[in-house]
C-alpha cells in the first residue's frame, strides 16, 4: 500500500517544535504541514527582483536595495530590525516582487533564504518576530497566506517572542476597554459577530449591541464582491467566531475598516 510522503518542515521550524509541550507540538505539526515546501512551496512565489545588491534595511520588514528603491516584506510587520538586517547582511536572501506597490514607490513581495522554497517572511512569524498584517497594495497568494497563519499560529499558541509582550495579545472583540491600548496602530481582535448591518454603502460587523463597548469593523459595500469572491460573505458572519486584523481606529467606539479579505478569517473552523 502507497505510504504518504512526510510533510516537509521548514528548517527555522524543526527545532522549535522539541521545545513545545506535548500538546502544542502535536498542534504545531498539523499547522507546519501547510508552510510552503516541494509542491506548495511553489505556489507561494513572486517575480525575481534582478539582482541590483541589498545595501541594508530601513525596519524590520523592509530591505533597501543598492539602487536606492525599498523592498517590504509582504504579509507581516516586524518591530526588530536585527534578523532581517542579519539576513540582509549576510547576502542569503533573494527577493521575488509581487504585483503592486505603494504611493512611495516601495515594491513589495517575498524574500526566500537563498536556494531554497522558504520564504523568510513565514520563519520570522514561527519565531514569533513578527506578525500577520496584510496590506492593501499587495494579495498574498493562497499558498503564502496560510502558510503565514500556520506559522503565526505556533508562536501565538507557545508565546514565543513578541506573542510573550501584552502588547501584541488577541484583544477580546466584545470589550471596548480591552481595545483601547491598541488605538492608531495594527489590533489583531477575535470575537463573536452580534449582527451585521448595512446603511449608506456601508456594512457594519457588530461584535457587541452598543458600538461604544464593543468593536465594528466597516466594509464599503463597494468592496462587498472583491470580498465574497475570496469566501467571505459579510451577512453570513453573524453568529460566527471571526478574527479580525488591520488599523484601530476611534469613530465613536473602536473599528476596524476591512478592504481586503485577508484581513479576516474563521476562528471557529
Amino acid at each position: 500500500m502507497h505510504r504518504p510522503a512526510r510533510p516537509h518542515l521548514p528548517a527555522f521550524a524543526t527545532n522549535r517544535l522539541a521545545r513545545l509541550p506535548a500538546g502544542l507540538a502535536v498542534m504545531a505539526m498539523a499547522a507546519l504541514a501547510a508552510l510552503p515546501g516541494d509542491a506548495a512551496g511553489a505556489a507561494c512565489r513572486g517575480t525575481p527582483v534582478q539582482p541590483v545588491g541589498v545595501a541594508g534595511v530601513a525596519d524590520g520588514r523592509t530591505v533597501v536595495l543598492a539602487d536606492g528603491r525599498s523592498f517590504v516584506l509582504a504579509g507581516i510587520e516586524a518591530p526588530d530590525w536585527a534578523p532581517l538586517a542579519a539576513l540582509a547582511g549576510s547576502g542569503a536572501l533573494t527577493l521575488e516582487q509581487m504585483p503592486g506597490q505603494d504611493r512611495y514607490g516601495r515594491l513589495f513581495g517575498l524574500a526566500f533564504h537563498a536556494g531554497t522554497d522558504e520564504p523568510v517572511q513565514a520563519g520570522l512569524l514561527a519565531r514569533g518576530a513578527a506578525r500577520l498584517v496584510p496590506v492593501a497594495q499587495v494579495a498574498l497568494p493562497p499558498a503564502c497566506l496560510a502558510a503565514f497563519r500556520a506559522a503565526e499560529t505556533v508562536a501565538r499558541t507557545a508565546k514565543l517572542g513578541l506573542w510573550r509582550d501584552p502588547r501584541y495579545a488577541v484583544r477580546q472583540a466584545d470589550r471596548a476597554a480591552d481595545l483601547l491600548a491598541d488605538m492608531g496602530r495594527p489590533t489583531l481582535a477575535e470575537g463573536r459577530v452580534v449582527s451585521v448591518r448595512e446603511s449608506g454603502g456601508i456594512i457594519y460587523i457588530n461584535f457587541g449591541r452598543r458600538w461604544t463597548e464593543a468593536l465594528t469593523v466597516t466594509v464599503l459595500k463597494r468592496d462587498e464582491t472583491m470580498l465574497a469572491k475570496a469566501g467571505l460573505v459579510p451577512r453570513l458572519l453573524a453568529n460566527r467566531k471571526v478574527r479580525v486584523r488591520g488599523w484601530l481606529e476611534e469613530r465613536n467606539g473602536p473599528r476596524i475598516s476591512v478592504s481586503h479579505p485577508d484581513q479576516v478569517e474563521m476562528a471557529d473552523e
